[in-house]
């Protein structure tokens, strides 16, 4: 279709063609000659319009038909042009391929017997890899069974240190099989270093001259040995010792002296051997001791094989523990306990063989008995009776000049110790007795005894504050008791919680409260609310002088508050006690009889006498005249004669307080009455009597 319409289009053109140049050989014969002119065509145009029409009309179809020729006509030559390019660009690109292809041939010809060499190669020098690893791990496993079968302890030592050097390859290490069996070498190095460990103890605590630090050289295991001490050292001590002990009690000479130089032998000795060890580490090792990290502390990551500081301080508390088990303490003082029993009676010599005591004693296995001995950790066996002076027997031998020191320390230590035990069970066994006076002294019995025990607390230390404490706790429970025993009336007791004491200063209650003053005035007191007999009256008082010297002595808060206490409640029972038989003997006008008024006056003789203290007293005078003041009809007093009886009868009374000299008066009680009397008073209670 697109060729006939080609073809179409091509006689389309041709007819066009030959119309326009019949045209041109009609209208415009001269262009198409040799002789012709532009310019007079030009010139010919620019004259009329119409011509110039017609030419310009020409002119585009001639153009157009141009156009045409040349779009039908030369199209074809274009595409054949491109084509050729085409073809010879893609003809290039072939030949170029080609070329590679012929050159990748030779090439890949070239690398088939190179690959092959190479394989070869590699695979024999794989084998020779191999070849060498089985006859190292041949030549270590030679020299690991050398190093089983070797019993001296250096040429062991040095054999497992090449069989590890020559293990310890990484790429060795890469196989499972050298990897496990790397492992059995090392098991059998922690084995053998806590062997050679053993050997230095040996050294250290028996004495043994080897060569256990020259096989520490070889295997390079300070950090062991430094943990083996740290694990081991304080058992191993107290086994040397505890087998000491043992040896001591199988002897015939038992004594504390013959202990004690043993156990102090043995001490130094150990020290001085640790100290060989010390030397031979700081000479032999590289040890950066004056290395530090980043805070300004030094490297001490070595304590026990190059320093003998934490050496000394585990003999020491190792020490304290022997001398507290053979020293006396109060607390087991008079207990019985079967391991405090010491036997020395050899059976063997007594009894037959076929008894079982006999064989209970000697046929202990030697399993047994090295186990009896060597103990992880425990009490030391007694052997002797405990005694006071195991620490002056101990200096008395010992030479190392830190364990002297330490020991000088323990001698006032143990003594204070065993001085604070023995108080602090005298004031437990001394406040269990029953309150009993002393009429030599005014105190209780058990004030001597105390004063004794306050008096031999010489410092503040912690044992002075606890023997003060417990002082003050069997004090502060001891009086609570005879407190509650002896104050049966309700209004003079006080809680001891409500004590207030400022500065360490007693005496801070000066005045009673009106409430308590109020109470006494309306209360009908009974004989139950007072002592009742002389023997109370005595142990309230002595107990108070015993409190007062308690307090003077100690002079601390629990004391002022106990001393304020009994203060405060004595003064309320004094009046307690003034007030029951004032009351009877106004009350029922016993006038004509002295009983009741002798016993007025016993009472406040007895507290004045006994204690020496006037303030006692305070605010006697002043209970006497508010009581008389509200209580004139429990008094009897009913009118102007009853007054002026009371008032002679109380003036009598008066003048006998005045003789026992308390400091006070009744003037202001006068004055009062004289205002009834004169028909004067304005007071309440005074305007009552005025009535009658």
């Amino acid at each position: 279709m697109q060729n006939n319409l080609n073809k179409f289009c091509l006689l389309f053109m041709q007819k066009q063609y030959k119309k326009i140049l019949n045209e041109i050989r009609i209208d415009w014969e001269t262009l198409l000659t040799d002789e012709f002119n532009p310019l007079h065509i030009a010139l010919a145009v620019n004259k009329g319009t119409i011509q110039n029409a017609e030419f310009r009309e020409m002119f585009h179809k001639l153009e157009f038909i141009m156009e045409k020729i040349i779009e039908v006509n030369f199209k074809g030559f274009s595409d054949s042009v491109l084509s050729y390019n085409e073809y010879n660009k893609q003809n290039a690109e072939i030949i170029e391929i080609l070329n590679e292809s012929f050159e990748a041939s030779h090439q890949v010809e070239g690398n088939l017997y190179i690959d092959t060499i190479s394989k070869e190669n590699k695979k024999s020098e794989y084998f020779k890899a191999r070849y060498e690893i089985l006859r190292e791990l041949k030549h270590i496993k030679i020299m690991f069974d050398e190093y089983l079968n070797s019993t001296e302890i250096i040429k062991r030592c040095n054999q497992l240190v090449r069989c590890l050097d020559l293990i310890d390859n990484k790429e060795l290490l890469k196989i499972k099989g050298v990897y496990e069996f790397r492992l059995k070498i090392y098991k059998e190095y922690v084995v053998l270093s806590e062997e050679v460990c053993m050997e230095v103890f040996k050294f250290i605590f028996n004495n043994e001259i080897n060569v256990s630090f020259k096989c520490c050289l070889i295997l390079g295991n300070l950090h062991e040995l430094e943990v083996y001490f740290y694990k081991n050292f304080k058992t191993f001590l107290f086994n040397k010792l505890e087998s000491i002990i043992i040896n001591v009690s199988k002897s015939t000479d038992i004594s504390l002296e013959t202990l004690c130089k043993l156990i102090c032998n043995k001490i130094d000795r150990i020290i001085l051997n640790h100290q060989t060890i010390v030397d031979c580490v700081l000479k032999n090792f590289k040890l950066d001791k004056n290395k530090e990290d980043y805070f300004g502390n030094k490297d001490e990551s070595y304590s026990y094989v190059t320093r003998s500081d934490l050496i000394i301080s585990t003999i020491e508390a190792e020490l304290m523990n022997f001398i507290d088990r053979y020293s006396i303490t109060i607390k087991t003082q008079g207990e019985f306990n079967l391991e405090n029993i010491v036997d020395n009676i050899d059976y063997t010599k007594i009894y037959p063989t076929n008894y079982n005591i006999y064989r209970n004693d000697t046929e202990m296995s030697v399993e047994e008995s090295s186990k009896a001995i060597n103990k992880s950790y425990g009490t030391y066996t007694l052997i002797l009776s405990p005694k006071y002076e195991i620490v002056p027997v101990l200096l008395k031998f010992v030479k190392n000049a830190k364990i002297r020191v330490f020991l000088n320390k323990k001698v006032e230590t143990v003594y204070t110790k065993f001085r604070l035990e023995k108080n602090l069970n005298k004031v437990e066994e001394l406040f269990k007795e029953s309150a009993k006076i002393n009429t030599k002294n005014s105190k209780l019995v058990i004030y001597e005894s105390l004063k004794n025990i306050i008096d031999s607390i010489k410092d503040n230390s912690s044992d002075s504050e606890a023997l003060k404490k417990q002082i003050m706790k069997k004090s502060k429970e001891y009086f609570q008791k005879l407190y509650e025993e002896l104050f049966k009336c309700k209004i003079v007791t006080k809680r001891y919680e409500t004590i207030q004491v400022y500065n360490g200063k007693r005496g801070m209650i000066t005045e009673f409260d009106p409430a308590f003053r109020e109470a006494l005035s309306k209360t009908i007191l009974t004989k139950g609310d007072t002592f009742l007999v002389k023997q109370n009256y005595l142990t309230a008082l002595y107990a108070f002088n015993t409190i007062k010297d308690l307090d003077n002595k100690l002079s601390i808060k629990e004391t002022n508050k106990l001393y304020e206490k009994w203060l405060y409640t004595l003064r309320r029972q004094l009046n307690v006690e003034f007030f029951y038989q004032f009351d009877i003997y106004f009350r029922e006008g016993h006038y004509d009889s002295n009983f009741y008024f002798k016993k007025i006056t016993d009472v406040l003789n007895l507290f004045y006498s006994e204690t020496k203290m006037n303030n006692l007293f305070d605010d006697l005078y002043k209970n006497i005249e508010y009581y008389c003041k509200v209580n004139a009809g429990i008094m009897k007093v009913f009118n102007e004669e009853d007054l002026i009886k009371f008032i002679k009868e109380l003036k009598i009374f008066d003048e006998v307080m005045g003789e026992i000299n308390f400091g006070g008066d009744l003037n202001e009680l006068y004055s009062f009455y004289n205002q009834i009397l004169k028909g004067e008073s304005k007071d309440k209670e005074g305007m009552k009597l005025q009535k009658n």
